[in-house]
């Protein structure tokens, strides 16, 4: 992990973090270093309350039966 930090400092100069409510995208601006070349990344923004946590249909259906 150690080896891979020192690697990504090498090579990266700047990440610059920007967000477009219009298309509620995340957009992730890498600038690399020696070159001036950069890349960008959408991702898109989770809804407020949107996460990966999801209870299963199997559990809630025996919550429910209780």
């Amino acid at each position: 992990m150690r080896t891979r930090q020192q690697l990504v400092r090498a090579l990266v100069n700047d990440i610059t973090v920007d967000i477009d409510e219009a298309s509620r995208e995340i957009i992730l601006t890498i600038h690399w270093k020696g070159g001036g070349c950069h890349s960008e990344f959408r991702l898109r923004k989770p809804q407020s309350g949107e996460h990966e946590c999801v209870t299963s249909d199997d559990a809630l259906a025996v919550i429910q039966s209780i």
